[in-house]
């Protein structure tokens, strides 16, 4: 789809056009599928079909207001509606919320409770801890996996930027997958 028919699409299903707005979600439900299995993989308490289901809500919030002067692309402004929800609805559920790996640091954003400081501190601690074990027991390669992953690449452009097969992304997300929930346990 060219970005001239992307923008009549978004402008045909901000005017009410079921039909145009359908086939938005059809297009981009790959990007809201693996921004909700990167983070269902770090470990979030919601599962795939509810990180789905939120995910396919900023979807809906990105097309309707979405502005073509912005500057961003339609894709980049989705992602971070997409994101934006899935972490809204995780703070909900929980008062730590892994938003990136960054390079080699966690960023973890607290939900602030000036009454207790001393449990923000604890709650602080234990996402480091946890952090640091995940990343002991990663690999220096699917270290650099699941952070492109939970960067929001495809398998295409892991494989691609890693100059491994997509077959092998594969496998070693399903590997870190299983990794991290032993680290969980």
């Amino acid at each position: 789809m060219t970005q001239e028919q992307e923008l009549d699409l978004i402008s045909l299903a901000k005017a009410g056009d079921e039909q145009a707005r359908d086939e938005i979600l059809l297009e981009y439900g790959k990007l809201v599928r693996t921004i909700a299995r990167s983070i269902e993989i770090a470990g979030a308490e919601l599962d795939y079909d509810d990180l789905f289901q939120v995910g396919n809500i900023g979807l809906l919030r990105a097309i309707g207001s979405y502005s073509a002067g912005s500057g961003a692309t339609f894709k980049t402004y989705a992602s971070h509606c997409i994101k934006n929800a899935i972490i809204d609805e995780l703070r909900k559920k929980s008062p730590l919320v892994t938003v990136s790996m960054g390079d080699d640091v966690a960023l973890v954003e607290n939900i602030p409770s000036p009454a207790d400081p001393e449990k923000d501190y604890i709650d602080k601690e234990t996402a480091t801890l946890l952090f640091d074990a995940i990343r002991s027991t990663l690999t220096d390669a699917e270290f650099e996996v699941l952070r492109f992953y939970l960067d929001g690449m495809s398998y295409q452009e892991i494989s691609s930027k890693l100059d491994m097969e997509k077959k092998k992304v594969d496998n070693t997300l399903y590997g870190i997958k299983k990794k991290i929930k032993n680290v969980v346990k």
